[in-house]
């Protein structure tokens, strides 16, 4: 094990001002959606999240589904510089598309994997609904047009894009480690998971209430209920209205500071403060975990509904993971979807029950917290109501699939006492994780091969009913914890061949992970790292060097299972009885230091 020293690179801080520079804002702001920031300048009496209140209006939104970052990810994943020419091509699309959405006048509301979710309209917009499909169908149009022709090497990146119209309600849900999640729901998600199944790549499709709206001003094809829209008549095309760039007055900076960071991870957070976010894109081992919820409770008219879970005796099979948000949200029994009206006097008294949004998302919280676990996202998309955690992120471990496949069984045994069921999907893996999008609109995410995987898994896990399913790659690491059960492999959608998996039969009777304490409490109160002090000195006379430098970084490198990670938590636990630290991610991009020191 060798430690390498130099006065480069990476800037540290021993404490994150209250008064954010202009430059920390600008960044922290492209995390959240202006619906979010806007409500919380019209109310300056808010100071949190748990303050906010659910909103609902009426808004066309717009989904864009991009294909090919998979095959970007998996041909470039290997090379030496792989990383950098995978992040240049994803942001790069990513900015022209997040470019063309706002000269629209579209508000990025999540970036759902290799998708965007776009809503025109909100809670203050006196536009017509119809003015806001027609927005929405001609930014669609213009991006199919603007993009087809977008050059990543030999790989194609192609797009289907779906458009819905109907009440869209929002909700600010969570609040564990005082981080809260902005949750768009509404049945508009439900007639686009059905458009978008039948629309074909260069395609933009309408849900049946988005065209009904806008059917005289354009060109369209029906296709089982659905419209097929090839253009918007010449005479009725509409001046494009771009996003407004929002004004922090400087009186309300440090609140809307204050605010913003409910709404970005803590590891984002930390490299944000420490001014390394555009270090964020790497590759890494992750594990992910995908749980689709069943049994969500809907207020109908001032009655409360339950989804009922669709089962094979009372449905056809399932042919695509589309048919997932039907099961959240019936279109049948609730009205939800294509025999839905897209005017929102119609939908006044349809609702959703936020305690229990809010209970479901603080169990799932709690849960991954524990295990220093990410939690990547909580949202309804293509695939339904659907909550996506990763472990290896900010924190990597070695047993990190231990750590999904029990947050899997702890969060099923959870939502079942609140009567709710879920199926989930776990995977084990190396996947791109860094910001995506652009400066104007970002999130951190994961793309990759294991990353659809493990919705795959979701998906077959619901089909037959098995609760949880793992890959073969969790099951080397998990299988005899959890006594994973070998199962008849599985064809998903993009494998040619036969997928194994795998069934989790028992919970993990290890304390570290089942117990309340935190892992990373554990691990400093473990025992002290022994025979390692020639390193130790190492680094202490480095970090007194630190104190009124503003730049520095030390790199540990060995190979695996000499103990870095004993080591780097051992130094963590010394140095903060001496100092205030930020950043205490101890993984860097390897490749970057390999070129960097020359080893």
């Amino acid at each position: 094990m060798s430690f390498h020293v130099s006065q480069s690179r990476l800037r540290v801080r021993t404490k994150v001002s209250s008064d954010p520079t202009a430059a920390t804002l600008e960044t922290m702001l492209s995390y959240v959606p202006q619906m979010v920031i806007s409500h919380y300048l019209d109310n300056p009496q808010l100071e949190s999240p748990e303050e906010a209140k659910p909103e609902h209006f009426p808004a066309a939104v717009l989904f864009v589904d991009i294909s090919g970052f998979t095959s970007l990810n998996e041909q470039y994943a290997k090379q030496v510089g792989g990383i950098e020419i995978v992040t240049k091509h994803i942001n790069g699309y990513f900015k022209l598309l997040v470019e063309l959405i706002q000269h629209h006048g579209g508000d990025v509301l999540k970036f759902a994997g290799d998708a965007l979710i776009v809503a025109f309209g909100n809670s203050v917009c006196t536009e017509s609904l119809e003015t806001q499909v027609l927005r929405a169908t001609q930014c669609g149009l213009e991006i199919q047009d603007k993009l087809q022709s977008y050059d990543a090497g030999s790989i194609k990146l192609t797009l289907h894009i779906a458009v819905g119209a109907g009440t869209l309600w929002t909700f600010h849900l969570g609040g564990i480690n005082r981080q809260y999640e902005f949750f768009p729901v509404g049945n508009v998600f439900g007639q686009i998971s059905d458009a978008l199944d039948k629309s074909k790549s260069g395609e933009v499709f309408l849900s049946a209430p988005a065209w009904e709206l806008v059917s005289d001003f354009c060109e369209g094809e029906e296709q089982d209920g659905d419209w097929f829209v090839s253009c918007v008549k010449k005479d009725y095309q509409i001046p494009t209205k771009p996003l407004p760039r929002l004004n922090i007055p400087v009186d309300q900076r440090e609140r809307i500071a204050r605010i913003l960071r409910s709404y970005i991870s803590i590891g984002i957070q930390d490299r944000i403060d420490a001014g390394q976010s555009q270090w964020l894109a790497e590759m890494r081992r992750i594990s992910v975990l995908f749980v689709n919820l069943q049994g969500l409770k809907f207020q109908v008219q001032g009655k409360k509904a339950e989804s009922q879970p669709q089962t094979s005796s009372n449905v056809s099979p399932l042919s695509s993971s589309t048919q997932l948000l039907k099961g959240v949200f019936p279109t049948t029994s609730l009205n939800f979807g294509q025999d839905d009206s897209p005017q929102p006097e119609e939908e006044e008294d349809q609702g959703f029950d936020e305690m229990q949004l809010n209970e479901v998302l603080k169990v799932a919280q709690k849960v991954i917290f524990r295990g220093e676990g990410f939690l990547r996202q909580f949202l309804v998309d293509d695939k339904g109501c659907t909550l996506i955690a990763v472990f290896g992120v900010f924190t990597s471990h070695a047993d990190d699939a231990i750590r999904a496949v029990h947050a899997a069984l702890c969060i099923k045994n959870q939502l079942k006492s609140l009567g709710l069921k879920s199926y989930m999907g776990v995977t084990t893996g190396q996947a791109f994780c860094g910001t995506v999008g652009c400066s104007a609109s970002q999130e951190y995410a994961v793309v990759g091969d294991i990353v659809n995987l493990s919705a795959r898994l979701m998906v077959a896990s619901y089909k037959g009913q098995h609760g949880i399913l793992c890959d073969s790659e969790t099951n080397e690491i998990a299988g005899q914890k959890f006594n994973l059960k070998p199962l008849e492999p599985i064809m998903v959608k993009g494998k040619k061949d036969l997928i194994p998996i795998f069934l989790p039969r028992k919970p993990s009777n290890d304390a570290r992970h089942g117990s309340g304490i935190p892992i990373s409490e554990t691990h400093l109160k473990s025992d002290d790292c022994f025979g390692r002090e020639a390193e130790i000195g190492i680094v202490f006379e480095s970090l007194e060097s630190l104190v009124g430098s503003d730049s520095f970084c030390i790199a540990c490198e060995g190979a695996e299972g000499m103990g870095k990670t004993k080591l780097s938590m051992q130094v963590i636990k010394m140095a903060l009885s001496h100092w205030e630290l930020t950043g205490s991610n101890y993984q860097p991009n390897r490749l970057c230091f390999r070129r960097f020191y020359r080893t």
